[in-house]
């Protein structure tokens, strides 16, 4: 259905497959979370291509970062039950700070060698780039880069953070670009 739905492009069939394995890991365990998704997502994201291992990871990701995913929550919830806190504002708020989690698991599909699949240099230059891919969008998800950030720099930093997602010299030159060039700004 995947497939189907998707049309046989990778991006929508990992958006969907991302729905899904939330959806599918609210209320379950990790494991059993794990197990239903090994069953109904990984086959679908293997038949167009993704390495096995990619496949696995970014269904088990997805599954386990539904624990911090609103409407259900759990981690957050039982956070929110030993602060005493707002149950549902507990919950945006982890989703929040959980957002550039939600990113890793597409850099694990369209960048192998973070998963240690590739030359040395390959390897290292992935975790480099998935690195400043990550803080790009915890900076602007959070709007914070050593000073208050703007819409437009937020924006900007969101854009970073996707360019930086696809491997590729020119998409990483970007994205590092964008990032640097915000964080360097003068904090007068």
């Amino acid at each position: 259905m995947i497939i189907t739905l998707s049309g046989g492009h990778l991006f929508a069939a990992l958006l969907l497959t991302a729905a899904g394995s939330i959806v599918l890991g609210m209320g379950l365990p990790t494991t059993a979370a794990y197990v239903v998704l090994a069953a109904l997502g990984a086959p679908a994201l293997t038949e167009l291509g993704v390495p096995l291992l990619s496949a696995h990871l970014f269904i088990f990701y997805f599954g386990a970062i539904s624990n911090v995913t609103p409407p259900v929550s759990l981690a957050a919830y039982a956070a929110a039950g030993i602060a005493d806190a707002p149950a549902l504002r507990t919950a945006l708020s982890a989703m929040v700070l959980a957002a550039a989690g939600f990113l890793v698991p597409f850099m694990f599909v369209y960048g192998p060698p973070l998963l240690l699949v590739g030359s040395p240099f390959e390897v290292v230059l992935a975790v480099l780039t998935g690195s400043a891919g990550v803080t790009a969008l915890a900076a602007a998800t959070m709007g914070f880069a050593r000073k208050p950030l703007g819409l437009l720099a937020r924006a900007a930093l969101t854009g970073s953070a996707v360019a930086l997602i696809f491997p590729g010299l020119a998409t990483d030159g970007v994205g590092i670009a964008v990032l640097l060039a915000i964080f360097w700004q003068r904090s007068d």
